[in-house]
């Protein structure tokens, strides 16, 4: 299910949020860039007051904990 729905993101250029069991953190709103070999390639951003980083990073699929997709740019109620 986990390679499936990472396959849909990719295919649908969705960002996802990764949760990596082995570090205890999770990558906001990354875009699969590839998957291949038991890796996922992904693609963020981060804002650190006035510097804009990007990264890509790739990381073991049995790293990965958990995968959530998100609704960008809704309010929460």
């Amino acid at each position: 299910m986990l390679s499936r729905k990472l396959d849909q993101c990719a295919a649908e250029q969705r960002p996802v949020w990764i949760y990596l069991r082995d570090q205890r953190r999770w990558i906001e709103e990354a875009l699969v860039v590839e998957r291949s070999h038991g890796a996922v390639t992904l693609r963020y951003h981060e804002i650190d007051g006035e510097e804009h980083h990007s990264w890509e990073e790739t990381v073991l699929l049995e790293s990965i904990g958990a995968v959530s997709l998100r609704q960008i740019g809704r309010a929460h109620v």
